[in-house]
């Protein structure tokens, strides 16, 4: 993350997680295009949804709601990995200086208490039609914590937080179409952009913090601000460099690294 981040994560001691809604990719959480196709199916008969429609109904219903579940559902993101990654730093940070936190995930879980949950992110291009009586809410989540194999070396891990989705599907089904606010779904106006998520016993967290920086930011600087922000916010967590600082393990000073 970048250092701003990290900073406001060490003064609220609490994760932000940003709505589906807000992340640039705008198939986040959204069903898979065979839905979509589905949905066209479902006709008006005297100015009423026909409900005759068997196995298409549910598809069709729930993907008309997705669109508005990614409002109602948070994430924090995470590289699921042992090591560094040069992906790593371009994928989670705008450039300048950043720091990443080394963590176990059972740690991450445990501070997080009930506030939200984890899960590792499940990487498919294809998904099969959901059963008829799946819940809203469990597709929706289905769909949040899924991506397309072109992202799979990412290994994304997810923090997430449904905290204004309140749907089953008897109310959907009941009334496809009705406006959210009558089937419980926060109306856009009452949903922010973003939420945050207390940690119980932060210093529990993590064991290390890689410092890495980019743009001619000197690096040893940047390790001495992030050691006096732990003092400051009394956390113990070790300040190490990011890896890819260190140079190429086979340049050896005085040897050539061209054959003769």
């Amino acid at each position: 993350m970048d250092l701003a981040k990290y900073i406001s994560l060490l003064q609220t001691r609490a994760l932000y997680l940003a709505s589906l809604s807000s992340l640039p990719d705008h198939h986040e959480g959204m069903p898979p295009q065979e839905w979509q196709i589905a949905s066209t199916r479902v006709q008006r008969v005297g100015g009423n949804i026909g409900l005759d429609y068997g196995e298409h109904l549910t598809s069709s219903v729930l993907a008309h709601r997705m669109q508005r579940f990614r409002g109602c559902i948070f994430v924090n993101c995470w590289h699921l990995s042992s090591t560094e990654s040069a992906g790593m730093w371009r994928e989670y940070t705008s450039g300048g200086a950043a720091v990443a936190l080394a963590c176990r995930v059972r740690d991450l879980r445990r501070c997080l208490g009930s506030g939200a949950d984890v899960r590792k992110i499940d990487y498919s291009d294809k998904m099969r039609t959901p059963p008829d009586g799946i819940e809203p809410l469990e597709l929706a989540l289905a769909l949040a914590l899924r991506k397309r194999t072109i992202f799979q070396r990412d290994q994304e891990l997810r923090v997430y937080s449904h905290k204004f989705c309140q749907l089953s599907f008897e109310e959907l089904r009941a009334n496809p179409y009705a406006p959210d606010h009558w089937l419980g779904l926060a109306m856009p106006s009452e949903v922010p952009l973003g939420i945050s998520v207390a940690l119980d016993d932060m210093q529990s967290l993590a064991q290390e913090v890689r410092v890495h920086v980019n743009g001619g930011v000197h690096e040893k600087w940047v390790l001495n601000v992030v050691e006096r922000l732990h003092d400051s916010y009394g956390v113990k967590w070790r300040v190490t460099p990011s890896e890819l600082g260190a140079g190429p393990p086979f340049c050896h000073e005085g040897r050539s690294s061209h054959p003769e």
